[in-house]
Formats: structure tokens, sequence, C-alpha cells
């Protein structure tokens, strides 16, 4: 029985043990929660000891970029009604709890409240940058609107890298004639005086020994002389003379003479034949037609330069806008989270977005650099003085690029190449050129063997006179002629004979060239193609990718609005939608930079072939400048409007 009883003592003893522990436990957990409730209500959360030290706004920065921005500008607009209207701080008591993963709390308010549209542009399509873009951004210039067609007959007609272009044909067109002119006839006017006074030293002058002979003579000559087709010399010359002496040998003395005569030089081997005799003028005439293809090429290439330069402003004036637009969406950000520095923001999340205003300050300063630097080089290649200056006028490009897939068969594109690619016309009239030195230096090899004939009349009267004398050479006696010929050829001919090597040689080259040609044609060819498959294919990429980035940012918004400030987070989201946004801006650059590149690749696929200038149906005309008093090229476009590029 005693140890009934002291069984049932330990039992009660060690009851009561545990309640009173589980009494005290009860009583500290009760404790511990009445002290998290006070606190609560006298701290918000997300404040630390270091709220009195909160950083400011840089006010100044905000102003200096209110400053630089458009007053239409949808920046300067936000920062000035963010000053003006500040929105309402809310109590802790109407912060709301934050669902957990993977549970949804009914009818709960987002902690920041931010909306998708301060961080995610509104429009929904990709390219939601045209409509503004085409928009004056300067209210200190006047707007010009431009589209494609309109810049490029600007070019034709003011551009000075076209003047320059366009005068080589007409200076090589000056060689055809200058070649032509050596079959022209030349005149020429021939006069000789003597008055001699020479001591006697033989009986045979006819003055007496111990005098001086003394001699009075004047000889003229006149006429006209060419070279012929056939490689000849061709003249005729009339001849007067008068003569006076005291030699009793002249007879009569005084005289007057007159000689009429006509002379023809033909070679017999040397310089023989038409084909030699016009090799300069056939040369000539290629070097013109080079220069034509030449001039073409450049055009072209001079054109696609300008399509770049507008297709960049486009990219520019788009760029600033992208830019503008991302350095509102951080600022609404920057001012909410300032908005709520007294309730839950945490220090950090705010020098955060305080450097990404920095940051995206800097490339909207940049954008704005490259957009006046595309507005110069549009100006540069066009020279028109209705563009203006930067300061006085803003360029607007109208023109939208193409999307549509325009499809290009290599196997006719070929074919178009080869017919209109001017490269290929030059190096064809290039081995024209060079088997054409090539006869003339063989012609050269061969000995120089000329025949010349002449054949005259003259006459003779005293009395000086040559009136007389002129009358007589057709009327007394008959015609005189004389036969002679030439022959000379150097021993060994070294020189020759190095020429005509070194002309084979260049012909030789030329036809490697002709062939290296072909091939960079097909090259040029099948890269332009495969270029504008492949811009095509990036640009609905790109296109997939701006998408699919702005969704994502969309994503991380509605996270974000549910997240706490304090927490790591809450930083760590802000820190990923700051990513994403810059990604959103660099994903839509890329989608627009290859969206331009798929409609240059257009462009470049007429060039390749030859056919820019067909296509852009463009004309020249030369005409006779009276003011100037030489020829002028003039080059014509029709000005096709806004129909962006057409395949």
């Amino acid at each position: 029985m005693p140890d009934q009883t002291q069984h049932n003592l330990i039992k009660a003893t060690a009851a009561w043990r545990g309640w009173v522990a589980v009494s005290v436990m009860g009583w500290m957990i009760c404790c511990i929660l009445a002290v998290s409730l006070v606190a609560d209500d006298d701290v918000p959360r997300g404040a630390t000891v270091r709220q009195s030290n909160l950083k400011q706004p840089p006010s100044d920065r905000f102003k200096s970029v209110e400053r630089r921005l458009p007053l239409h500008s949808p920046v300067a607009s936000a920062t000035r009604s963010n000053k003006e209207q500040r929105a309402p701080i809310r109590t802790a008591e109407q912060v709301q709890p934050v669902p957990a993963r993977g549970h949804s709390v009914p009818n709960v308010k987002p902690v920041h409240n931010v909306s998708t549209a301060d961080v995610v542009p509104a429009e929904s399509e990709q390219s939601w940058w045209l409509k503004p873009m085409m928009e004056p951004m300067r209210n200190d210039a006047e707007t010009l609107s431009i589209s494609l067609e309109s810049v490029l007959v600007r070019t034709l007609q003011h551009s000075y890298q076209i003047k320059f272009f366009s005068d080589v044909p007409l200076i090589r067109e000056t060689g055809i004639v200058e070649a032509e002119a050596a079959f022209d006839w030349y005149g020429f006017l021939e006069s000789r005086w003597d008055d001699t006074n020479d001591p006697v030293g033989s009986v045979l002058t006819g003055v007496p020994q111990g005098g001086r002979y003394k001699n009075n003579q004047f000889s003229s000559s006149t006429g006209a002389r060419k070279r012929t087709l056939a490689g000849g010399q061709l003249e005729a010359a009339q001849s007067f003379g008068f003569q006076q002496s005291n030699s009793v040998y002249l007879v009569p003395s005084p005289q007057g003479t007159a000689r009429l005569s006509l002379g023809y030089t033909h070679p017999l081997m040397r310089g023989r034949g038409q084909v030699y005799t016009t090799s300069l003028v056939c040369l000539a005439q290629i070097d013109k037609a080079i220069s034509e293809q030449e001039f073409s090429r450049q055009i072209q290439s001079h054109l696609m330069d300008v399509a770049r330069a507008f297709w960049q402003l486009h990219i520019a004036r788009a760029t600033v806008i992208q830019k503008r637009r991302s350095l509102k969406l951080i600022t609404n950000l920057a001012n909410q989270l300032r908005e709520r520095s007294e309730i839950d923001m945490a220090v950090t999340q705010l020098e955060r977005a305080d450097a990404e205003i920095a940051t995206r300050e800097a490339e909207f300063t940049r954008a704005i650099t490259a957009m006046r630097n595309a507005e110069g080089r549009l100006r540069a290649l066009v020279n028109d003085p209705e563009l203006g200056s930067y300061q006085d006028v803003e360029l607007i490009p109208l023109d939208v690029p193409l999307r549509d897939s325009i499809p290009i068969d290599m196997q006719m594109a070929l074919t178009r190449a080869l017919q209109f690619r001017p490269e290929l016309q030059q190096a064809l009239e290039q081995i024209k050129a060079a088997a054409i030195r090539l006869d003339i230096s063989q012609n050269q090899i061969l000995p120089l063997l000329n025949l010349t004939t002449e054949v005259y009349v003259a006459g003779l009267q005293g009395g000086a006179s040559v009136g007389d004398a002129w009358v007589d050479q057709f009327s007394v006696g008959g015609p005189g002629y004389a036969i002679s010929s030439t022959f000379e050829y150097p021993l060994g001919n070294r020189a020759a004979r190095t020429r005509a090597d070194r002309r084979t040689l260049e012909l030789r080259q030329m036809q490697a060239q002709y062939e290296t040609t072909l091939k960079v044609l097909k090259l040029d060819v099948g890269t332009a193609i495969r270029e504008l498959r492949t811009s095509y294919a990036e640009m609905l990429a790109q296109g997939k990718v701006a998408e699919a980035t702005v969704a994502q940012l969309s994503d991380i918004v509605e996270r974000w609005n549910y997240l706490s400030g304090e927490d790591g987070n809450g930083t760590l989201i802000l820190e990923n939608m700051l990513r994403t946004q810059n990604r959103v801006t660099n994903a839509e650059a890329a989608y627009l930079k290859a969206w331009v590149t798929y409609n240059l690749a257009l462009i470049n696929i007429k060039k390749s072939t030859g056919e820019l200038l067909q296509h852009e149906r463009m004309s020249w005309k030369d005409y006779y400048n009276e003011c100037e008093g030489i020829k002028t090229r003039t080059l014509e476009k029709p000005d096709l409007g806004l129909q962006g590029w057409r395949p």
C-alpha cells in the first residue's frame, strides 16, 4: 500500500511540472507577439535607422534633363507632372499581405502599385515608335518632311559628287575629238629674208675681184597639209620669191619667182593602213565607254550611300524615341520609389534607380548626337540648300520600311547582272583597248619604208614681178615631178619588240581581270541574295525577341507590384526589372536595325545586278551650256512619292 501511494505521488508531481513548463512557454510566446505588434505600430515596414540620411533626388540633374528635352517630350511632361502633383503616401494599415508562392489572395492590392505603363511601353505593336518619330522633336527649328524618293531627286540635282562624276565622261569625250583632229587640214605660212654681204673669194660669184658679194633674197611659202586615213602625208604649197644681186650671173636681176607644188608621202610598211591610223580614235572611244560605265557604277554607289544615310536617320530618330521612352519609364519609377521611401522602400533600391537614370540620360544624349550626325551626313551627301542646317531645319523621314518578303531568283539575278553590271562592261572594253594597243605595237615592229612623190610648176619674171611669175607657172613651160623613197630599220629593233611583249602581257592581264570580275560579280549577287534572305529572317526573329521581352517585362512588373520593399526579393526583382527594361530597349533597337537592314538589302540587290538606275527611272542628257561655253550633263528622276521601296 505504501508503494502504491508513493507511485501516485510521483505521477502527480510530474504532471504538475509539465503543466508549469507549458504555462511558462505560452506566456513567453504571448510576450514576443505583443512586442512584435508594438514594434509594427511604432516603426513603418521597411524603415531603418538610416531613414534620416536618405538621399534626396538630384534636382539639378532632373532640371538639366528637362531643359534638354523638347517641350512636348513625355519625359519632360512626366517630370513636371510629378513635381506639380505628388501621389498620396499610404499608411502601414493600407499595406496588404503578400501572397505566398503557389497561393492566391482574393482582392489583394499590390504593395507598390506600379502601373505597367510606367515600366512597359503602352503600345503593343512592334513598331510603336513610327508615329512619334515622324513628329517634330525640336521647337527651335523648322521641320522638313522628306521621303527617300525626294532625297534621291535632290541628290541628282544638287550633289557636288554627282556633278564631279558627271564631268568625267564629258572629259573623256574630248579625247575622241582630239584623236580625230589628227586628220584635220593644217594651214602653214613660212617666210624668210636674207641680206647677204660677203667678201669675194672666187670669180665664180660674178663679182669683180676685191669687191663684195651683195644679195637680197626673200622667200615665202603658204599652203595646207593633212594626214590621210591611209597613213600618208599630203601637202599643197604655193611659194613666192624675190632676189636682187650684184652678181653678173643673176639674170634677170632683180627677179620674181613662183612655184606651185603638190607632194604626198605614203608609208608602205610601218604606219600603213586605216586600222593603224585610227587606233587612237578607237582607244579614245573605248575610254569614253569605260568612263560611262564608271559613271554608272559611281552614281549607283552614291545613291546607295544616300539611301543608307536616309535609313540611318530613320534609325537615329527612332532610337531617340526609344531612349526617351526608356528614360521616362525609369524616371516615373524613381519618383514612385521616392514617394514610398518613408513607408517600405529600401535605400539601395532608390540608389539603384538614380544610377539607372544617369545611365539612360547618357544614352539619350548619345542618341541625340547620333541623330544630329545622321542629319549632317545626309546633308553632306545631298548638298541641297533647302535642307538647311541642324540649327535651322529638322529633317523628318516619312518612309516606312517594307516588311513583305520579296522572293529573288538567283539564276535570273545572275543573268541580269551579266547584262547590266558596269564592271563587267568595263572589263570587256579594257580587253578591246588592250587588243588595239597590241596591234599598234606589232605594226611598229615593221621597218620604215616611205614613198614620196611631188609634182610642181614654176615661173620666173624680171623686174621683181612676182605676179607675172605666178601667171607664167601655169602658161609657160610644163610641170616637173620627183619621186623618192626612205627606208629605216633599227638593228635588233629591241624597243619595238619589247613594247609588243608588254602589250601582250597587258592583254593577258585584262583577260584575267575579266574572269576575276565575272567571279566577283557572281559572288556579289549571291551574297546580296543571301543577305536579303538572312536579313528578312533576322527581322522576323528580332520581332519575336522584342515581343517576348516585352511580355517578360510585364510578368516581372506584376511580381514587383506584390513584393515588399525591404526584403531581398524586392531588390532582386527591381534589379531584374531594370535589366529587362534595358533588354526591351535593346531588342526594339535590334528589331529596328534588322528591319532597315532588310530594306537596304532590297536596294543592294538592284545595285548588285546593275539595275539600280533603271529601277529608279533615272536618265541623263548632255547639252551645250551657252553660259559656260561647254557641255553639261544633267540627271533627271521622277519623284514617285511615299511608296516605300518598290521591288
